[in-house]
């Protein structure tokens, strides 16, 4: 299977596995309704939404947990149970939600920085660990070519290993927009 998407209305990205499409660009159109909602969409805050990322990215790898090589417990906290305001009972994904978060941030990225017609394909690495350190290492790589000819070429990379992250946590294209509008219903 051809998993290249170039980013044009409809972008559809296929996960393997037969899950159902992830849109992208419906990522991308509801995040920037999102912005002009909360009114900074001329706000420069690029090195804000860098920020933001890296901590997400660190939120994220928190609730995986299979970094922790000193603990026991290396076990994702990707199920947990408890009431809401009304007493009914709830269950979360804490590792999906970072993740998630992680993902907003990125896509802000691109609509501050108009990313438009580029070419993306989920990448994995060897391991969970290795695809949190590349993502850091893009990150700072789009901060520090920020004025350069290369952006776009390290912003396509850091959504291929993005969605790739996804994948390897276990997330299906399904999973991963369905919370993505939870999230986006919950910070209005």
């Amino acid at each position: 299977m051809n998993d290249k998407v170039t980013m044009y209305l409809p972008l559809n990205i296929q996960k393997s596995g037969g899950d159902k499409e992830m849109n992208l660009t419906k990522l991308f159109e509801a995040q920037k309704v999102f912005i002009d909602k909360m009114e900074y969409a001329d706000k420069d805050c690029f090195e804000e939404l860098i920020l933001g990322l890296f901590v997400k990215l660190g939120k994220c790898a928190n609730e995986w947990q299979g970094f922790k090589f000193w603990n026991e417990n290396q076990m994702p906290n990707n199920k947990i149970s408890g009431l809401d305001d009304k007493g009914n009972l709830i269950f979360k994904n804490p590792l999906l939600e970072e993740y998630v978060d992680g993902l907003a941030f990125a896509v802000r990225i691109g609509i501050v920085k108009e990313v438009e017609n580029i070419t993306y394909s989920p990448f994995k690495n060897d391991s969970i660990v290795s695809q949190f350190v590349y993502i850091n290492r893009v990150v700072t790589t789009i901060f520090t070519a920020d004025k350069l000819d290369y952006w776009h070429y390290a912003y396509r990379h850091l959504i291929g290993l993005y969605l790739g992250l996804g994948a390897m946590l276990g997330f299906t294209g399904e999973q991963i927009e369905k919370a993505y509008y939870v999230r986006m219903e919950s910070n209005d």
